[in-house]
């Protein structure tokens, strides 16, 4: 793995896209490997793990050098469903059409945390989790 965020040859690429490494992502939010620890365990941070056993970040709860708001409260939720962070980074970067608050756009739920739709996307979070816990 390199150091920059990175795409791989996996499928999941495709799905997650980019993703930071552990080091870079220490680097890029300014946290000790502790903290991090800490954040994933509390579902602050999408940390996933790969068939190697490294952890590895998406680049897309990252905007300006900040953890996206929101995103605790949605891994939180989607947990509830279903325990496995892949499962949720794909919930995350699925398109949907026009289901997320104002904007009748097609957008990934991750998009309409970004854009602020907090309650909207913990509401689809919410549906899926209940789906999946039955």
């Amino acid at each position: 793995m390199t150091d920059a965020p990175s795409r791989g040859t996996n499928p999941w690429a495709d799905i997650v896209g980019t993703i930071y490494t552990a080091d870079a992502f220490l680097r890029e939010l300014r946290l000790t490997p502790a903290e991090v620890d800490e954040a994933a365990r509390d579902l602050h941070i999408l940390q996933l793990e790969t068939a190697d056993g490294h952890h590895v970040y998406p680049t897309f709860q990252v905007v300006n050098g900040h953890l996206i708001p929101g995103l605790s409260e949605v891994l939180d939720t989607l947990q509830r469903g279903i325990d496995d962070p892949w499962t949720w980074a794909q919930w995350l970067c699925t398109y949907v059409d026009g289901a997320l608050g104002s904007h009748r756009a097609r957008r990934r739920h991750i998009d309409a945390l970004v854009a602020g739709d907090v309650a909207a996307v913990a509401r689809a979070a919410r549906a899926a989790a209940d789906s999946w816990a039955s």
